[in-house]
C-alpha cells in the first residue's frame, strides 16, 4: 500500500479544487491527506443580519476557506434568544460574544467538518446547529 500513501501525499501538493474533486470521486475525507489541517485565522467575525450568520476566515495550507456559522447554532450554544429581525445590533453583539466564548468548540467543529466529513465544497464551510450543539458537548435547549 506504499503507492496508496504516496498518492494521498501527492494530493496534498496539488490545487485544492483538483484535490477535493479527486477525494470526492474516491469517497474519501480530507483527513486522508497527510498534514492537511484547517485553522481559524481571525477571531473577529463579521455579522450578516440578512442571513443571521457570522462569517470568519480560516486557512488550510495556502488556501483561504470561508466559515459561515448559523445564528441559530450560536443561539443554542448561548441559551439566549435574540430576535435578529427586531434587534440587529443586539443580535450582532450576542452572536459575536457567543463566538468568542466558544471559540475552541467552534474551531474544533470546523476542523471536524472540513477534515472528516464527505467532501462537498472547499470554499465555504457552513456550521449548523447539528455541528455545534448535537456533538455531545452542548445539548439543545
Amino acid at each position: 500500500m506504499k503507492w496508496h500513501n504516496l498518492m494521498l501525499e501527492g494530493l496534498g501538493m496539488i490545487d485544492r479544487k483538483v484535490r477535493d474533486a479527486t477525494l470526492k470521486a474516491l469517497g474519501r475525507p480530507r483527513s486522508d491527506v497527510p498534514g492537511l489541517t484547517i485553522d481559524l485565522t481571525s477571531i473577529k467575525p463579521s455579522y450578516h443580519p440578512a442571513s443571521d450568520t457570522l462569517k470568519v476566515d480560516a486557512v488550510s495550507g495556502r488556501d483561504r476557506i470561508v466559515c459561515v456559522i448559523e445564528g441559530l447554532a450560536l443561539t443554542r450554544l448561548s441559551g439566549r434568544a435574540v430576535d435578529p429581525i427586531r434587534n440587529r445590533l443586539a443580535a450582532m453583539q450576542d452572536r459575536i460574544e457567543v463566538f468568542e466564548r466558544h471559540f475552541k468548540l467552534i474551531e474544533a467543529a470546523l476542523r471536524k467538518k472540513y477534515l472528516h466529513e464527505a467532501v462537498d465544497s472547499a470554499e465555504i464551510i457552513r456550521l449548523t446547529v447539528t455541528d455545534l450543539v448535537n456533538d455531545g458537548k452542548k445539548q439543545p435547549r
